[in-house]
Protein backbone atom coordinates (compact mmCIF):
# COMPACT_ATOMS: atom_id res chain seq x y z
CA UNK A 1 0.00 0.00 0.00
CA UNK A 2 2.87 2.81 1.18
CA UNK A 3 4.27 1.58 -2.86
CA UNK A 4 1.36 2.78 -4.39
CA UNK A 5 0.89 5.98 -2.50
CA UNK A 6 4.96 6.61 -3.14
CA UNK A 7 4.07 5.76 -6.73
CA UNK A 8 1.29 7.95 -7.05
CA UNK A 9 2.90 11.14 -5.21
CA UNK A 10 5.88 10.97 -7.87
CA UNK A 11 3.51 11.02 -10.56
CA UNK A 12 1.51 13.82 -8.80
CA UNK A 13 4.68 15.69 -8.48
CA UNK A 14 5.78 15.03 -12.02
CA UNK A 15 2.52 15.98 -13.25
CA UNK A 16 2.39 19.25 -11.71
CA UNK A 17 5.61 19.92 -12.70
CA UNK A 18 4.92 19.88 -15.94
CA UNK A 19 2.38 21.84 -15.48
CA UNK A 20 4.58 24.84 -13.70
CA UNK A 21 6.90 24.18 -16.74
CA UNK A 22 3.90 24.61 -19.32
CA UNK A 23 2.07 27.65 -17.44
CA UNK A 24 5.49 29.67 -17.16
CA UNK A 25 6.66 28.98 -21.12
CA UNK A 26 2.82 30.60 -22.20
CA UNK A 27 2.90 33.11 -19.62
CA UNK A 28 3.36 36.20 -21.95
CA UNK A 29 1.51 34.28 -24.93
CA UNK A 30 -1.74 36.12 -26.20
CA UNK A 31 -4.96 34.73 -28.26
CA UNK A 32 -3.13 35.40 -31.41
CA UNK A 33 -0.32 32.78 -30.47
CA UNK A 34 -2.41 29.97 -30.75
CA UNK A 35 -2.51 27.75 -33.42
CA UNK A 36 -5.24 29.22 -35.70
CA UNK A 37 -3.42 32.46 -36.24
CA UNK A 38 -3.69 33.82 -39.45
CA UNK A 39 0.00 34.45 -41.36
CA UNK A 40 -0.82 38.13 -41.63
CA UNK A 41 -0.88 38.70 -37.88
CA UNK A 42 2.86 36.89 -37.65
CA UNK A 43 3.26 39.66 -40.01
CA UNK A 44 2.42 41.90 -38.05
CA UNK A 45 3.81 41.02 -35.14
CA UNK A 46 7.43 40.06 -36.70
CA UNK A 47 7.37 44.14 -38.50
CA UNK A 48 5.41 45.89 -35.24
CA UNK A 49 3.35 47.63 -37.24
CA UNK A 50 0.61 49.61 -36.31
CA UNK A 51 -2.85 49.84 -37.01
CA UNK A 52 -3.02 51.27 -40.11
CA UNK A 53 -0.33 49.76 -41.54
CA UNK A 54 -1.79 46.36 -39.96
CA UNK A 55 -5.32 47.36 -41.62
CA UNK A 56 -3.21 48.72 -45.34
CA UNK A 57 -1.29 45.43 -45.54
CA UNK A 58 -4.57 42.74 -44.72
CA UNK A 59 -6.59 45.32 -47.69
CA UNK A 60 -3.57 44.53 -50.26
CA UNK A 61 -3.12 41.39 -49.48
CA UNK A 62 -6.94 40.58 -49.63
CA UNK A 63 -6.93 42.47 -52.94
CA UNK A 64 -3.62 40.70 -54.26
CA UNK A 65 -5.80 37.05 -53.19
CA UNK A 66 -8.77 38.18 -55.29
CA UNK A 67 -7.38 39.09 -58.24
CA UNK A 68 -4.98 35.69 -58.65
CA UNK A 69 -7.99 33.47 -58.15
CA UNK A 70 -8.60 33.48 -61.36
CA UNK A 71 -4.95 32.82 -62.64
CA UNK A 72 -4.73 29.87 -60.02
CA UNK A 73 -8.20 28.69 -61.83
CA UNK A 74 -7.11 28.97 -65.49
CA UNK A 75 -3.54 27.28 -64.35
CA UNK A 76 -5.50 24.31 -62.76
CA UNK A 77 -7.82 23.84 -65.63
CA UNK A 78 -4.43 24.02 -67.80
CA UNK A 79 -2.78 21.26 -65.91
CA UNK A 80 -5.54 19.28 -66.00
CA UNK A 81 -6.08 19.70 -69.95
CA UNK A 82 -2.17 18.53 -69.68
CA UNK A 83 -2.55 15.52 -67.94
CA UNK A 84 -5.49 13.78 -70.14
CA UNK A 85 -3.54 14.76 -73.10
CA UNK A 86 -0.41 12.30 -71.42
CA UNK A 87 -2.93 9.82 -70.79
CA UNK A 88 -4.47 10.16 -74.23
CA UNK A 89 -3.67 6.73 -76.21
CA UNK A 90 -1.80 8.80 -79.03
CA UNK A 91 -0.71 11.96 -77.19
CA UNK A 92 -0.30 15.19 -79.02
CA UNK A 93 3.53 16.95 -78.39
CA UNK A 94 1.99 20.18 -79.52
CA UNK A 95 -0.66 20.36 -77.65
CA UNK A 96 1.25 19.63 -74.72
CA UNK A 97 3.80 22.16 -75.21
CA UNK A 98 1.26 24.71 -75.73
CA UNK A 99 -0.08 24.10 -72.41
CA UNK A 100 3.19 23.85 -70.97
CA UNK A 101 3.77 27.16 -72.37
CA UNK A 102 0.92 28.33 -71.02
CA UNK A 103 1.44 27.29 -67.21
CA UNK A 104 4.70 28.86 -67.58
CA UNK A 105 2.80 32.19 -68.44
CA UNK A 106 0.56 31.52 -65.48
CA UNK A 107 3.41 31.16 -63.40
CA UNK A 108 5.15 34.33 -64.36
CA UNK A 109 1.69 36.46 -64.31
CA UNK A 110 1.33 35.21 -60.24
CA UNK A 111 5.44 36.12 -59.78
CA UNK A 112 5.14 38.88 -61.19
CA UNK A 113 1.66 40.23 -58.76
CA UNK A 114 3.66 39.29 -56.11
CA UNK A 115 6.53 40.76 -56.69
CA UNK A 116 4.14 43.88 -56.95
CA UNK A 117 2.46 43.04 -53.76
CA UNK A 118 5.61 43.06 -51.97
CA UNK A 119 6.70 46.92 -53.42
CA UNK A 120 3.54 48.03 -52.58
CA UNK A 121 3.86 46.40 -48.47
CA UNK A 122 7.83 47.82 -48.86
CA UNK A 123 6.36 51.61 -49.42
CA UNK A 124 4.43 51.13 -46.36
CA UNK A 125 7.29 50.62 -43.85
CA UNK A 126 9.74 52.79 -42.34
CA UNK A 127 13.56 51.19 -42.60
CA UNK A 128 13.79 49.39 -39.54
CA UNK A 129 10.33 47.55 -40.86
CA UNK A 130 12.02 47.14 -44.35
CA UNK A 131 15.21 45.04 -42.98
CA UNK A 132 12.76 42.80 -41.09
CA UNK A 133 10.69 42.67 -43.71
CA UNK A 134 12.98 41.41 -46.16
CA UNK A 135 14.66 39.28 -43.51
CA UNK A 136 10.91 37.25 -42.86
CA UNK A 137 11.05 36.86 -46.97
CA UNK A 138 14.38 35.45 -47.26
CA UNK A 139 13.51 33.06 -44.59
CA UNK A 140 10.32 32.14 -46.44
CA UNK A 141 12.03 31.83 -50.05
CA UNK A 142 14.68 29.63 -48.68
CA UNK A 143 12.81 26.79 -48.41
CA UNK A 144 10.72 27.22 -51.57
CA UNK A 145 10.66 24.20 -53.60
CA UNK A 146 12.65 21.64 -50.69
CA UNK A 147 10.07 19.58 -49.76
CA UNK A 148 11.11 15.92 -48.66
CA UNK A 149 13.08 14.26 -50.97
CA UNK A 150 13.92 17.05 -53.12
CA UNK A 151 17.30 19.33 -52.93
CA UNK A 152 20.17 18.98 -50.72
CA UNK A 153 19.79 17.91 -47.26
CA UNK A 154 18.02 14.33 -45.94
CA UNK A 155 14.02 15.12 -45.98
CA UNK A 156 14.46 18.43 -45.73
CA UNK A 157 10.21 19.96 -45.69
CA UNK A 158 10.17 23.31 -47.28
CA UNK A 159 7.82 25.91 -45.80
CA UNK A 160 6.72 26.94 -48.54
CA UNK A 161 4.74 26.24 -52.54
CA UNK A 162 5.86 29.80 -54.61
CA UNK A 163 5.43 33.30 -54.16
CA UNK A 164 1.81 34.25 -54.76
CA UNK A 165 0.61 30.51 -54.19
CA UNK A 166 -1.72 29.68 -51.55
CA UNK A 167 -0.84 29.13 -48.49
CA UNK A 168 2.90 29.77 -49.54
CA UNK A 169 5.16 30.43 -46.21
CA UNK A 170 4.07 32.69 -43.51
CA UNK A 171 2.38 35.25 -45.79
CA UNK A 172 -0.23 32.41 -47.17
CA UNK A 173 -4.01 33.08 -47.26
CA UNK A 174 -5.11 33.16 -44.00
Amino acid sequence: MRKILFLGAITLTVINIAMMATMMVNKNRTADDTIGAGPLTTVTRALSLNEAQAEEFASKRATFEEDLDTVRQRMMESRHQLMAELRATQPDTTRINSLIDDIALLQKSIETHAVKLYLSERSMLDSTQQVQYFSEMETCMRGMGMGKGMGMGMGRSGTSRGMGQRGSGRYGKQ
